[in-house]
């Protein structure tokens, strides 16, 4: 279809096809590998476990540090997914002490982590969509941030309270 839209041949159709791929894939594997090594390095500063023992030694606050944790991890690093672990791995199973499931606690997490990403400059999706837009990432959180506060108040009045 897009070489009869286009009218060009298919051996410069698939090239364009394949060099806006590889960019895409180049930074999204960028991403992803710099997110770890900030994660990693957080938590070789130790900056990580002083925040879930602080959680675990205020139970109260455990919902709203489950949420706001990895929320701001994501921002800061593009990665949902390197918060959302960091965080399942190490105060998930203390759910129960805080007066919490496990799948609550679980899924508040991850969620955050998820919101978390989708208001990153630094996320994957971002940059794929601000460079087709031609926009800066910066402007593509200014879309999407109210909406994903309002999803994050959401997720914690439904899973935390």
């Amino acid at each position: 279809i897009a070489v009869i839209v286009t009218r060009t041949s298919p051996s410069e159709v698939s090239k364009k096809f394949f060099d806006g791929m590889g960019g895409a894939y180049a930074n999204i594997l960028g991403i992803i590998i710099t997110a770890t090594v900030f994660v990693s390095g957080l938590k070789a500063l130790g900056l990580i476990e002083i925040f879930i023992d602080f959680i675990i030694s205020n139970p109260s606050l455990a919902g709203i540090g489950a949420t706001l944790g990895p929320f701001f991890l994501s921002i800061m690093t593009g990665s949902g997914d390197a918060a959302s672990f960091t965080f399942n791995e190490i105060i998930t199973f203390h759910a129960n002490t805080f007066g919490m499931s496990i799948e609550n606690m679980g899924s508040l997490i991850v969620l955050s982590g998820a919101i978390g990403r989708t208001m990153s400059p630094l996320a994957g999706a971002a940059i794929i969509c601000a460079g087709f837009a031609k926009v800066s990432t910066i402007d593509v959180v200014k879309r999407t941030s109210f909406g994903m506060v309002l999803a994050l108040i959401t997720v914690y009045i439904i899973l935390a309270m």
